[in-house]
């Protein structure tokens, strides 16, 4: 190996580590859906089946496309899996939490 490929290699790690840790640590939402407060969890976006697809006949679409669904993370509610997220202290999460209407 030479060294630009062990450059690239440990840039793509850092990356990896850095967004990671981003997913990780997100500010508690409240769920418009159900009420939960909790940490939103991420979900990948994309089909499992067409990257499989993509990889097998054409490594660069295949590359891309995973790249696309690893950096497009929606956030979803643990407990039922909306996306009708807001923070807690914002208007609509105030109102939500004092009413009790999700």
């Amino acid at each position: 190996m030479n060294t630009t490929t062990i450059v690239i290699a440990i840039m793509v790690c850092i990356v990896y580590a850095v967004i990671t840790l981003y997913h990780h640590y997100q500010p508690k939402m409240i769920c418009l859906q159900c009420g939960e407060i909790n940490r939103p969890s991420p979900e990948e976006r994309g089909n499992i089946y067409l990257a499989i697809f993509l990889w097998i006949c054409f490594i660069v679409p295949g590359l891309l496309y995973s790249l696309w669904s690893f950096f497009n993370k929606k956030y979803v509610c643990p407990a039922c899996r909306s996306e009708r997220l807001v923070p807690p202290g914002s208007p609509a999460g105030k109102r939500a939490q004092s009413t009790g209407s999700w």
